[in-house]
């Protein structure tokens, strides 16, 4: 855990310097983290590895103006009987402990998320199971473990349903509170696993593209974003099973493969400034950020939509969306992971897989 800290003047960036609070330490591999703001100066972080632990860990962040870092508590939620002790915080924030929740699944957690109402975390596994967990009730198994399906991402959509990303077939949509084991709805086969190369719209590569991640919007859960491993953006609108992807970038191989995606939420900011601009962004496709294993940090833009009103039935195919580059980095470094500043997305922050952090003032388009 780490505090950035920048001294600015005007639009330039001073100095920088990134403090660490504390080190968390487990026996697997870390393979996702996700944190949630609940309110009331709380935040929920919860992280899964490899050996199929759940990790669960409560940060008290004060709010009030002149609160330094030192003051953030970490302490753990209700656990179940008898935890195995394999988490803890090495140093940097006094009397803080992470503690392994339980283990979830037989094998890796593929993919996590955590919904900051009900504080339920959905996970879903290499194991093919997916589970929603509330941490003072227990765990309720959604799907039935499986030899030959897998999952690379998982988002709530709302408090009782999310959308999954399969590695064996495209996207599904669950809800918790219905039995059976099945998704409400799947993208069917033809379109391919990533939903944008099937047999209308092959993609080159000795290996059929699938999903890598997946983005839920914040403001409409309807809208769904993914990456795959082609290099393609795809967005989806959730309420229509029966249509292909809004729109979707083309693949390019030379990209890599789309680590993340994050709808931009810049423009709901430029969409408040008048009516008619906001009628016209809740009826277009919203623009998506991404970053690719060839080092690019891009955004898409919507190039044609259909009719307002309609919507593209099975197998008309879907939009292309024009790409781009918000930053690059040089020798086709891996971009891993960003975020974007919620309120006003002035603010963005990367790394890569030179272990280098790199922050954006994107309104100034400059580079940190």
């Amino acid at each position: 855990m780490n505090d950035l800290n920048m001294t600015t003047r005007g639009s330039s960036v001073v100095s920088t310097q990134l403090d660490s609070l504390g080190f968390f330490f487990h026996k697997g591999r870390l393979t996702d983290l996700q944190i949630a703001d609940v309110g009331a100066e709380e935040v929920l972080m919860v992280f899964g590895d490899s050996l199929g632990l759940l990790y669960v860990t409560r940060l008290l962040v004060p709010r009030n103006p002149g609160s330094s870092p030192n003051s953030i508590q970490v302490h753990s939620p209700s656990l179940p009987p008898s935890p195995p002790p394999v988490a803890q915080v090495q140093s940097g924030i006094s009397d803080s402990r992470a503690e392994a929740w339980g283990e979830v699944h037989a094998g890796e957690v593929s993919a996590l998320d955590v919904h900051p109402v009900t504080r339920a975390a959905v996970t879903a596994g290499a194991d093919g199971l997916i589970s929603v967990h509330d941490f003072e009730a227990g765990s309720t198994a959604v799907s039935p473990s499986s030899s030959y399906v897998s999952y690379s991402a998982v988002r709530w959509t709302e408090a009782h349903t999310f959308v999954t990303a399969s590695t064996a077939a495209g996207l599904q949509a669950w809800d918790e509170r219905r039995g059976g084991g099945a998704p409400v709805s799947a993208s069917p086969s033809s379109w391919g696993k990533d939903g944008c190369s099937g047999s209308s719209n092959p993609c080159p590569g000795p290996l059929p593209p699938s999903i890598t991640c997946l983005a839920v919007h914040p403001s409409r859960p309807h809208f769904c974003a993914t990456g795959s491993s082609s290099g393609a953006v795809a967005v989806w609108d959730l309420r229509h099973s029966a249509s292909q992807p809004l729109c979707h970038s083309p693949a390019d191989q030379d990209a890599g493969p789309v680590w993340e995606v994050k709808f931009d939420t810049r423009e709901s900011l430029t969409a408040g400034s008048s009516s008619s601009s906001s009628s016209s962004s809740s009826s277009s496709t919203p623009s998506v950020l991404f970053c690719t294993e060839g080092g690019v940090l891009g955004r898409t833009c919507e190039q044609g939509s259909p009719p307002h009103g309609t919507t593209r039935p099975a197998g008309s195919g879907s939009t292309p969306l024009g790409c781009s580059t918000i930053s690059s980095q040089p020798g086709g470094t891996a971009i891993l992971s960003f975020d974007v500043q919620p309120h006003s997305g002035q603010d963005l922050l990367y790394c890569t897989d030179s272990f280098s952090l790199v922050h954006l003032m994107t309104q100034q388009a400059s580079r940190r």
